[in-house]
């Protein structure tokens, strides 16, 4: 998935037996399946559903809650998007490149929202960290 090759990743997940992974592994392929989805951009609503189960397997683990928001954007739920990415943070700091992905995410959101300054700020606060 990180490198972008979805059709090997999808492969590769589809030769997993979900069922036979253990909760913190399930969460990851339940993770890797809804990214797959929003990258192809063909199925948000089912992103959104494995990314909510995945979630709930994990709920400490900020990269699900990334993609949860990302799903929720993707159906948009602009709102429910902003307040799981801001809740993103309450572990404390994040990656680099998460806390980019994150605030470029937020940008987006608050485009949407017709907040232009918002969005400019996010914009600003992902190159500072590096994307």
């Amino acid at each position: 998935m990180a490198a972008g090759r979805l059709d090997v990743a999808e492969r590769l997940l589809g030769e997993l037996d979900p069922d036979q992974l253990d909760s913190a592994e399930r969460a990851v392929w339940l993770n890797n399946r809804a990214c797959a989805l929003l990258a192809r951009g063909t199925d948000p609503q089912g992103a959104l559903a494995l990314s909510e189960q995945a979630s709930l397997l994990r709920p400490d683990v900020p990269a699900l809650m990334h993609t949860r928001g990302m799903a929720l954007l993707g159906v948009g739920r602009v709102d429910d998007a902003i307040a799981v990415f801001d809740n993103m943070r309450i572990g404390g700091e994040l990656a680099p490149r998460l806390e980019a992905d994150r605030c470029r995410d937020l940008a987006t959101a608050w485009e949407r929202k017709g907040q232009a300054a918002y969005a400019s700020d996010y914009r600003m606060r992902a190159d500072a960290h590096g994307r």
